[in-house]
């Protein structure tokens, strides 16, 4: 084209695949770097997808600091937008780029830093035997450079992989003594972080006061500007808290708190947009509505999570999701659909 700007594109992939393939590999990284120069003078609200753009080809141009920094944050605002499938992809990028590094100290810190992002893109997709295994590469450094904080939160996700794989005498053991840990640390973000990680482990235990208690204190911990951070968590965490007492509740019959709560944690996890949170917080508020036995307010919010959950970053909750919409439909005369 010509306007606005004289513009050159190639008519085939594998066209410009072949052409870029010709270019002596010097060539290649010459010209990434002065991409990557270029797109740093630009603003993220002038080009959408600046950041991914900058990773990418601070890789290409083997600039590794630049490339573990920007894909860091490429991996994160991926996360930020349940596109884990990419956000995994990244970070494993950026260990690459890592690996590059001398081994210092605060290398050895980065690397249980991108581990932990790692664990959060990985859980989602239901991957625990990835997540195991940074959990103990992550724990390995951690001890090595005695690192009390990261070891907390080693733990606390630790605690998570137990509560996935159904092992919830261990979650809920791991998540008390991390607990410990992060208000020995004096850290109310870490509390936070463990407390609804804890606060879940006991519902799945069936020790529902315990639960309402932990997530009570959790919601309170959280500052009143502050409810859209996900402070570490998959979920923003005052959906995740919310939703989870919502559910709680509804186990101690006291449905019309849970009901209210549920519909708060639904209505902020619309406000941020976070895919995740949605799920999460229509999911548990549909099963408050069937404990209640109000079966057609619990379809929609239901249907609406089986809907997000086709996609390939959020398929964790989806057998929940299908079971709870199939006994919803079939309790309210839908027998053939449930």
């Amino acid at each position: 084209r010509v306007v606005p700007n004289l513009e050159f594109s190639f008519q085939h992939a594998l066209v410009q695949d072949v052409a870029y393939q010709t270019l002596l590999k010097s060539m290649r990284r010459d010209l990434h770097d002065r991409l990557l120069g270029a797109l740093e003078q630009r603003r993220d609200s002038d080009l959408a997808g600046r950041i991914e753009l900058l990773a990418t080809h601070a890789h290409r141009a083997q600039n590794w600091p630049k490339a573990f920094v920007y894909g860091r944050r490429a991996g994160r605002e991926m996360i930020a937008a349940s596109r884990n499938v990419e956000a995994v992809e990244t970070f494993e990028r950026s260990l690459t780029c890592l690996d590059q590094f001398q081994d210092t100290r605060r290398n050895q810190e980065r690397r249980v830093d991108l581990y932990l992002d790692l664990i959060q893109g990985l859980f989602p997709l239901a991957d625990h035997d990835r997540v195991d295994f940074y959990l103990d590469a992550g724990t390995q450094i951690a001890e090595r450079i005695s690192d009390e904080r990261r070891m907390a939160h080693l733990e606390s996700y630790r605690s998570l992989y137990f509560w996935g794989v159904g092992k919830m005498v261990q979650a809920i053991s791991t998540g008390r003594s991390a607990l410990k840990h992060a208000r020995h640390l004096r850290d109310r973000d870490l509390e936070i972080h463990v407390s609804s990680r804890l606060g879940a482990a006991l519902i799945d235990r069936g020790d529902f006061e315990s639960a309402c208690k932990m997530l009570r204190t959790a919601i309170e911990l959280i500052p009143t500007d502050a409810h859209h951070r996900r402070y570490g968590l998959l979920n923003v965490a005052s959906v995740s808290n919310r939703a989870a007492l919502a559910r709680s509740l509804s186990e101690i019959g006291a449905f019309r708190e849970a009901v209210q709560v549920g519909d708060e944690a639904v209505q902020i996890a619309d406000e941020v947009g976070h895919p995740f949170s949605q799920v999460y917080a229509n999911l548990w508020m549909g099963n408050t509505l069937i404990k209640s036995a109000d079966y057609a307010r619990a379809i929609p919010p239901l249907e609406r999570c089986v809907h997000m959950t086709e996609s390939p970053g959020l398929n964790l909750l989806r057998p929940r999701s299908m079971s709870s919409l199939g006994y919803a439909y079939f309790s309210s005369g839908q027998q053939e659909k449930g």
